[in-house]
């Protein structure tokens, strides 16, 4: 059974919850749920309003867009936080690959810790892990693009070399 002093190690793995105390991760814990997701269930999905950010305490979570796999969540990811911040649809559909454990922050959770005094940590952190996906979306962009830049050579053209 995971204890409370278990879960707020794992929470402060949590490159959301970088540098933030034991008190401050206490008293997140105390705001949110903890919930226990059976592998294959559906914890969000695409297109359904958002109002929940949700950090993985232990498990892996697959999030899909219009069906195809975009991105593995693991122990100490978060998921969910652009649908709560920008108050637009989910973009994406979260998975349970295996049994998880999630704490759960409600919007109006969210909204009290944006007017709490860890606010400005948190903040930075999310700012640190949006501009890490945005970094990986650009350079699979910047990969895609090249690939159909080059020129397609022909069988017959291969032959020929």
């Amino acid at each position: 059974m995971t204890t409370q002093h278990d879960r707020i190690t794992r929470l402060s793995r949590s490159r959301l919850f970088r540098g933030m105390s034991p008190d401050e991760l206490n008293a997140l814990m105390e705001r949110g749920t903890i919930l226990h997701i059976p592998k294959g269930d559906t914890i969000c999905s695409e297109g359904e309003p958002g109002s929940y950010v949700f950090v993985i305490l232990h498990g892996s979570v697959s999030i899909y867009r219009k069906s195809k796999m975009i991105a593995k969540c693991k122990d100490y990811d978060a998921f969910g936080e652009m649908s709560v911040l920008n108050g637009r649809p989910r973009s994406a559909t979260a998975k349970a690959t295996t049994q998880v454990e999630l704490l759960a922050l409600d919007e109006m959770e969210v909204n009290k810790i944006l007017g709490s005094e860890i606010a400005v940590r948190f903040l930075l952190n999310i700012i640190q892990v949006l501009s890490e996906r945005l970094e990986v979306g650009n350079t699979w962009i910047a990969t895609s693009l090249e690939s159909m830049r080059r020129p397609r050579v022909s069988a017959d053209e291969a032959e020929a070399e």
